[in-house]
């Protein structure tokens, strides 16, 4: 695919009117022609739907509704109504094609409303009430003050509301280029999600977040900050960088001018970009904290990041060992750090030194990541061949091979899985088992998500978006070697050992647009390991498993009710426990 895949606002009271924008030299703007742009650009890529309609602004506007209103305390049933009909959807529809967003101004004006509405009532005094969860939107006003009523006493629920509001109430963005691309932003997620249910557009924020998070490596100060209406804040500090090193700024600080510049009327990415600087210059911030100020001035510099890589950790067993491997992403794209180079240095360095007799792959908390890092870490357990499968939108299908012939380690293995184990992780999970090389232990079944993303945020690069918005878009679905999708039903377990999502409502199948399941025709014949074996360690788990009587007692406490944080993370390790005995039995030959 080619690598471009993968409204200025007056405000009277509460409502809402866009006149013609102006133009504007900056790059690192969004505006009406990003949202037409992106709109192509989705459409062009998707698997799926490839025009724009009535029906699919229809739930433009109900997507946006629904992540302002998850609980549905904000709105009315007949404010709702009046913007998810199929009259309105035509008229959008034809405005649309004029190149009108009136619309969504529309919409966006009664979202002002509502908020101002709920925080008119906030200033009233409330009591603590049971929050309730709500099938539909109000009736009435009264039985509207009577849900936020309820929901508005609850301070952690409050937060969340008042999070919400700051991203959707356009009138408190005092600089109009901002609230231009606030509009922009909200339009293109509400319409990018009803595509389907993993088709996104990335905010300036959560692009950065993403680069960082699979690259591992970074250029610039270490500095991330967020955007709080016209202020920016900083966010995190990343280790090892050289903000990190100067131990004077600190998360939460206000950023109020880079080189003696003002940025208060900066966009993010602007910001970002100047943070994120060529190695070797020196930058000078200015911050606020509290009521005070001061100045730092740091060197900017490359660096490695070492949070989010791979974990590994031994085992005593026999003369040697056993090793766990905590592989939470397919991290590199090709950069000078990868998960696959982590993994085989760490694996030879501790084969070096003892004999390792069992490997165990833990990826419960992993959701993906680089295609080809993860097709890299399964060439590390199999001699060659196909890895796995993707068939586009155009009917080619494109087969992604191991093509080395060396293997790191061949000896017995396990990969434990949970109900979030998605993506890339589904691929090498399902790749190792069909290959015979590693049996599956962990939840009956993984997340279930089998559809392929093309995504410009980490791929073309910020300066060569231009300031466009960068997204992700549903290109194609994934298939195994052997031809099977892992789209809703997941990769099953071999040896099902209880975790703490196990009982949870988790999974692509819960998901509003999800895609169906399909397969497609192979000649790989999958090598899996012998049943026999299979049922014989299942029977010693199970063994195991029923005189563990803590482990029974926590799984039991959680069909009725999900755990608390420490509840969980005690029984994800009795988890790992079991895991790591199902590998003595299986490195034992029983």
């Amino acid at each position: 695919m080619a690598s471009s895949f993968f409204l200025s606002f007056f405000i009277l009271t509460t409502s809402l009117t866009l006149p013609v924008s102006e133009q504007d030299s900056s790059p690192n703007r969004f505006g009406v022609d990003d949202i037409r742009t992106t709109v192509h650009e989705l459409l062009a890529g998707h698997l799926e739907k490839k025009n724009v309609t009535p029906q699919l602004l229809q739930q433009t506007c109900q997507n946006c509704i629904d992540k302002m209103d998850p609980a549905k305390v904000y709105f009315l049933q007949s404010e709702v109504d009046s913007f998810t009909n199929r009259q309105f959807g035509e008229k959008a529809y034809h405005q649309y094609f004029q190149g009108r967003f009136d619309f969504f101004l529309e919409l966006m004006t009664c979202v002002q409303k509502a908020i101002d509405r709920a925080r008119a009532f906030r200033r009233q005094k409330l009591t603590d009430g049971k929050v309730e969860l709500y099938d539909s939107f109000a009736k009435t006003i009264p039985e509207l003050q009577a849900r936020q009523r309820e929901s508005f006493s609850q301070p952690d629920v409050l937060r969340e509301d008042e999070q919400r509001e700051k991203e959707f109430a356009l009138a408190d963005y005092k600089d109009i280029q901002k609230r231009e691309a606030q509009f922009t932003e909200i339009f293109l997620k509400s319409f990018s999600s009803a595509l389907d249910a993993h088709t996104t557009v990335f905010t300036p924020q959560e692009a950065e977040a993403l680069r960082l998070n699979l690259d591992k490596e970074a250029q610039g100060l270490g500095v991330v900050v967020r955007s709080e209406g016209d202020d920016f804040i900083i966010e995190s500090i990343i280790e090892g960088s050289p903000a990190d090193q100067s131990k004077r700024i600190k998360p939460s600080d206000q950023l109020i001018a880079i080189n003696g510049q003002p940025i208060k009327k900066m966009t993010y990415d602007k910001v970002q970009s100047m943070l994120d600087c060529p190695p070797d210059k020196y930058v000078a911030l200015t911050l606020k904290r509290g009521l005070n100020e001061l100045n730092v001035s740091l060197k900017s510099s490359r660096f490695e990041i070492m949070s989010g890589r791979t974990q590994m950790k031994t085992y005593p067993f026999k003369d040697g060992v056993l090793v766990s491997i905590f592989l939470p992403s397919f991290y590199g794209g090709g950069s000078t750090v990868s998960c696959a180079a982590d993994i085989k240095n760490g694996l030879q360095n501790i084969m070096k030194q003892k004999k390792v007799y069992g490997v165990l792959l833990d990826l419960r908390a992993n959701r993906g990541g680089y295609l080809q890092d993860a097709v890299e870490v399964v060439g590390l357990f199999i001699n060659s061949g196909v890895v796995v499968q993707a068939k586009y939108f155009d009917g080619h299908v494109q087969v992604f091979r191991d093509l080395d012939p060396e293997k790191v380690y061949s000896g017995p293995m396990i990969v434990l899985t949970s109900k979030i184990t998605a993506s890339a992780a589904e691929i090498v999970a399902e790749a190792l088992k069909e290959y015979g090389v590693a049996l599956i232990v962990g939840d009956e079944h993984t997340y279930g998500k089998g559809s392929v993303q093309y995504e410009t945020a980490t791929q073309d690069g910020k300066e060569d978006r231009n300031g466009e918005p960068s997204f992700k878009v549903t290109v194609g679905r994934y298939y195994s070697p052997s031809g099977m999708s892992t789209q809703l039903q997941g990769v099953t377990a071999d040896i099902v050992v209880p975790g703490s999502l196990t009982y949870r409502q988790i999974g692509e199948q819960y998901l509003k647009g999800a895609l169906k399941g399909d397969s497609i025709p192979s000649n790989f014949k999958p090598a899996h390991q012998p049943t026999e074996k299979i049922v014989a360690l299942q029977k010693l788990s199970l063994k195991r498993l029923s005189k563990n009587t803590k482990y029974v007692s926590l799984i039991q406490n959680e069909k009725s009710a999900v755990p608390d944080l420490a509840t969980q993370q005690e029984i994800n390790t009795l988890q790992l426990q079991e895991a790591l005995e199902i590998l003595k039995d299986y490195a034992s030959g029983k």
